[in-house]
């Protein structure tokens, strides 16, 4: 039975394998296959300092390792100075060209492409409320929430009707903004 299943498990892995193929790891941009290559040689040194036997075995891998480490930041470095390089440049053809779009498009990579920050979510006297809600605090949370699923669905009608239940909730300001 055991290599009954050990045939079929092969059987439907190679075919998937065929079919599909293997998945590939994607990475950033700004890191050349140099560098790739360098990183795949300190995974390599990093095995052989675990399967190194004696002491100064591993004193020895261990010293690879770092030199290898080393040369991979500072590779990693340069490559992230070329990247953005590049699209400075890119982005001041673009800006001579009238390409706005384009434009747009590589200062928001260049600036890191950051979230707002969520704002937290306040009681009824506009102050945060704690990680534990009372009931009362959880009713109005679920209605704000209620809210910004429902007024993005059925519009202008279900906001003033909301807004008119609800005003006792919102007669803060900083609820309003």
């Amino acid at each position: 039975m055991e290599s009954n299943w050990k045939g079929i498990k092969e059987a439907i892995t190679s075919t998937c394998h065929e079919v599909l193929g293997h998945k590939k790891q994607h990475h950033k941009e700004c890191i050349t296959v140099d560098t790739l290559d360098k990183i795949q040689e300190r995974r390599n040194k990093e095995a052989a300092i675990n399967t190194s036997r004696t002491r100064a075995e591993k004193a020895k891998t261990q010293a690879e390792y770092t030199e290898v480490n080393k040369q991979v930041k500072r590779s990693m470095r340069t490559d992230k100075r070329q990247y953005v390089e590049d699209l400075a440049t890119t982005a001041e053809k673009a800006a001579r060209e009238g390409n706005m779009r384009q434009l747009y498009d590589i200062t928001k990579k260049l600036s890191g492409n950051r979230r707002k920050p969520e704002r937290s979510v306040k009681s009824k006297e506009c102050k945060d409320t704690p990680k534990i809600f009372t009931s009362q605090e959880q009713i109005t949370c679920q209605l704000t929430i209620d809210f910004h699923i429902e007024s993005s669905t059925s519009g202008t009608h279900y906001l003033s009707t909301w807004l008119r239940l609800h005003s006792s909730i919102l007669s803060k300001e900083s609820w309003i903004n």
